[in-house]
């Protein structure tokens, strides 16, 4: 098959872009139009708690499947292998921890913020406050990546201006959230999560028809070393095993679970038993995106396998990052408007990210300043204050993201240290405060200091002194036409090449009678200073399963060494701790319920008179 290097965008690709970017705009302006004499803080945030089951489902389960999946995952195959599929089982546990335990424990509380549950917990303010500020900063990074990894692929792939990308993305998500409100926001992810599975869907079937059908490109991965699903290694310093990715995979997204924007789809269900089903719905979901992202991963590799024109090794491309788009650009330029379908893909899984993060922010803001006033304004101004919020995050979070931009690595990784750092620690403040009835304010405090000074540490110190990843061999670059032109096969220019994924020295062996040969990455680091630390080798899937368990630990031994400066276990309402260990407490003698906890505990959820027998039934078994 003859290879085009210079392929751009036409006419019908930016008409397909268009018009899906110009939908979500439209259903914004619908409700805002239709809801304009509701305006409450209620129907704005929580969409009067009356959203429907499968939306909820499918923007719960995109809000958190951004465009960093996208782009990141097709990557790592490419280089590492299958075995990143692995993530998405652990992903799909922790829906199911996540449906019994959390839904459970915060939908009865009817809290707006997800963060007044700890000052219920521990009636702190500056503990609470402390908590938010890192989830924030946690959400802040995570959606400065989600909309500048696109645009830093597009601009090298195909040439589209970053800052077109980022103003015309940024711009579109903050109209459409500050006008519709979370009604808005939860039926574009709807629509959204159409487009992305179509998206990858069709870019399987093309890719696998140029390379001579599915179990061909099967065939072709197989035989280039990428079909990797027996990695047991417990060695964490070894990257994408079955244990990091499983185990990570589950305390990846519990992060996600005690996240503001679950909490506000949680709550916009009408009951208790939607909110479960809700969130267990996202599994199906999760499994089928993991196999698509796991067959697309295979199919790039198969194709540039098939021409001979490895874009890594060749140097057409700078990074992993930049694969699955240069893929489309060459494998479906002979279809109009296709390149631009997968390019408004990776614009929506920036678009559900963002939208749901900049309404969460909102949330919490509008809530964290209106109960600090003397005054409070009336439901409707306070819905205007919480639109201008939402407008005000939007443009901090564009700006950023322009200041974002000489980011380096692998997404992926860059995602896994984020949550590390500052998502680790919040994981680890709500299951020790949920779990256990004695754990106090300043054990809380001292933990969550601690894991997110040690995982900054690590994380900082992983990407400057840690040891170097060994990818795959690459595939062939023998029929990569445009470097005869510059170079010849074996000359050093071509032969060494640095990554900007991990600013690492790769030395490719060459000899035109055997082939390419495994790479031979070079362990030392680019500092000048020779630090050798074996955390500092730990893979990144294993970061948040360390955060949180620091912040426990310490969190436990701080508590118990504190435990009679505190009284909290006489006042503590059962209904602050996971549903399945309250009875163990009470029997235990270490939760001790006033008659008052007893009666609200007791007291039916408002719904639908049609749900209030299970209800009742459902606290019966608590």
């Amino acid at each position: 098959m003859a290879f085009k290097e210079d392929v751009s965008l036409i006419g019908w690709d930016y008409a397909v872009m268009a018009t899906i970017l110009a939908i979500p705009v439209i259903v914004s302006f619908w409700y805002a139009f239709r809801d304009k004499n509701k305006l409450t803080r209620s129907e704005y945030l929580l969409g009067g708690q009356r959203m429907s089951l499968v939306p909820v489902a499918m923007s719960l389960f995109v809000t958190f499947q951004s465009a960093v999946s996208l782009i990141g995952a097709p990557g790592e195959i490419y280089t590492f292998g299958t075995s990143y599929l692995l993530i998405y089982i652990g992903i799909s546990v922790s829906y199911v921890v996540s449906a019994w335990t959390v839904v459970p424990l915060l939908y009865p509380l009817e809290v707006t913020s997800i963060y007044q549950y700890l000052d219920m917990r521990f009636n702190s303010k500056a503990l609470t406050s402390l908590i938010t500020a890192i989830a924030a900063a946690r959400v802040v990074c995570y959606m400065a990546i989600a909309l500048l990894a696109p645009a830093l692929a597009l601009q090298a792939s195909v040439a589209v201006p970053l800052w077109l990308s980022i103003l015309v993305v940024g711009g579109v998500c903050t109209l459409y959230t500050s006008l519709g409100g979370i009604k808005s926001v939860i039926w574009t992810d709807a629509f959204q999560t159409v487009i992305v599975f179509t998206g990858i869907f069709v870019c399987i079937i093309k890719g696998s028809d140029i390379v001579g059908g599915f179990r061909y490109a099967w065939s072709i991965a197989n035989d280039g070393g990428r079909v990797i699903f027996d990695k047991f290694q417990p060695d964490p310093r070894v990257r994408m095993t079955f244990w990091g990715t499983c185990i990570g995979g589950i305390f990846m997204w519990l992060n996600m679970a005690f996240d503001q924007a679950s909490l506000q789809r949680i709550r916009s269900m009408k009951s208790v038993q939607a909110a479960m089903v809700s969130t267990l719905l996202n599994i199906p979901f999760t499994l089928l995106y993991g196999i698509l992202l796991l067959n697309i991963g295979v199919v790039i590799y198969a194709y540039f396998a098939h021409i001979e024109c490895d874009p890594l090794k060749s140097g057409a491309i700078s990074s992993k990052n930049q694969l699955a788009p240069y893929f489309v650009l060459h494998a479906m330029n002979d279809l109009p408007g296709m390149a631009g379908f997968y390019l408004a893909t990776l614009f929506c899984g920036s678009l559900s990210t963002l939208s749901s993060g900049i309404n969460a922010l909102a949330a919490i803001i509008v809530e964290g300043v209106l109960s600090s006033c003397a005054h409070k304004p009336s439901e409707r101004q306070a819905t205007i204050i919480t639109k201008l919020v939402v407008a005000v995050v939007g443009s901090a979070i564009v700006g950023l993201t322009f200041a974002a931009q000489f980011m380096r690595g692998p997404v992926t990784q860059m995602v896994g240290s984020i949550n590390g750092s500052f998502g680790s620690p919040v994981v680890g403040v709500f299951l020790l405060s949920a779990l256990v009835p004695w754990a106090n304010k300043y054990g809380v405090t001292a933990g969550v200091i601690s894991s997110v000074a040690f995982m900054l540490t690590l994380t900082l110190g992983g990407q400057t002194y840690g040891a170097l990843p060994r990818p795959l061999s690459p595939a062939s670059i023998s029929r990569c036409h445009f470097l005869n032109n510059t170079a010849r096969i074996g000359d050093s220019a071509i032969n060494k090449t640095t990554s900007a994924d991990s600013s690492q020295t790769v030395d490719y062996s060459v000899d035109n009678s055997s082939g390419l040969r495994i790479a031979d990455i070079q362990s030392k680091t680019s500092s000048p200073y020779d630090v050798k630390f074996f955390l500092f080798d730990i893979s990144y899937e294993w970061y948040t399963v360390v955060g949180t368990l620091i912040c426990m630990i310490i969190g436990l031994v701080v508590s118990f060494l504190t435990r009679n400066t505190v009284s909290t276990t006489s006042k503590l309402s059962p209904k602050l701790m996971f549903p399945f260990c309250r009875k163990f407490w009470i029997k235990r003698g270490s939760i001790k319920p006033t008659p008052e906890s007893v009666r609200k505990l007791q007291k039916p959820l408002k719904q639908d008179s049609a749900e209030e027998s299970k209800t009742k039934v459902y606290l019966g078994r608590i």
